[in-house]
């Protein structure tokens, strides 16, 4: 016999969780995360441009290769841009 109805989950972070998300609140925070967006840009761009988000084999070997092709694939790409003749 399926039940029916409906279901209330309540998600509890421990309180080390909490201390993180209040001290990243602040202003001080904020100003040393603003420091270092280049690294986050290229992870955004492989999951938005490559839909890379999951690794399509197995093995560590695999693995390491297709993270290679997948960071080959993103600097090609830089390349590709910082090559091509400015508009004026």
């Amino acid at each position: 016999m399926a039940k029916h109805g409906r279901a209330v989950s309540i998600r509890v972070e421990p309180e080390a969780i909490e201390r993180y998300h209040r001290k990243m609140a602040t202003q001080a925070a904020k100003a040393i995360y603003k420091q270092c967006p280049v690294a986050e840009f290229p992870y955004a761009w492989l999951k938005d441009k490559l839909k890379w988000v999951r690794l399509k084999c197995r093995g560590l070997l695999k693995a390491k290769a297709e993270a290679t092709w997948a960071c080959l694939t993103y600097n090609l790409q830089c390349y590709i841009k910082l090559r091509a003749p400015q508009a004026a």
